[in-house]
């Protein structure tokens, strides 16, 4: 909860101070989207990257998007072009990306659309959907759509996935299929 509520700061301190500095007005003009039914923009950012760190200090996650944009009537916080990077102490970092995505207004879940892919994972395996919604709290990854897990044997493909972000467990929920490919 305590770190929901720092992203959540983080993110507005960083709008407010992008507003406060930016001597260039075109940079936070609000702007209308047809993809929040032409609500008003209160800001947006260009190039984002925002850090969540643990209480020691280390990195947990990074999230990057081209373009941020924050809708003040639905608290809704529109993403473009997102990529996720999750920090695992000892591992490689997992890294997510999506054509658009979106983010909670309390700041505790993530939704990835449009071409997403999970990348990282042990051995090279890989997880292709159309969405994907993370909760990098409790380190949670869940979507009910079509999904297409590859590693170098083979793929399985299925519908629905619940993941455990930590330990890498990937649950695929029904109707799957898996295929083997000889090496």
């Amino acid at each position: 909860m305590r770190n929901r509520r720092l992203l959540v700061i983080l993110l507005a301190a960083t709008l407010i101070v992008v507003a406060w500095n930016d001597h260039e007005p075109t940079r936070l003009r609000p702007t209308p989207s047809a993809a929040a039914n032409q609500q008003e923009v209160d800001a947006y950012l260009l190039d984002a990257q925002i850090t969540q760190f643990t209480v020691t200090g280390t990195a947990q996650y990074q999230l990057q998007a081209t373009r941020v944009s924050h809708f003040p009537d639905t608290g809704r916080t529109l993403l473009d072009s997102p990529q996720l990077f999750h920090y695992r102490q000892g591992k490689t970092p997992l890294t997510i990306t999506a054509g658009d995505g979106e983010l909670s207004p309390a700041g505790d879940r993530i939704s990835f659309r449009h071409g997403v892919t999970l990348t990282g994972l042990n051995g090279g395996a890989r997880v292709d959907s159309e969405t994907l919604h993370i909760d990098p709290q409790q380190q949670q990854a869940e979507t009910d759509t079509r999904v297409v897990y590859r590693h170098p044997q083979g793929r399985f493909e299925g519908t629905g996935l619940r993941a455990n972000l930590n330990d890498e467990r990937v649950q695929l929920l029904h109707d799957v299929r898996g295929y083997y490919d000889k090496p």
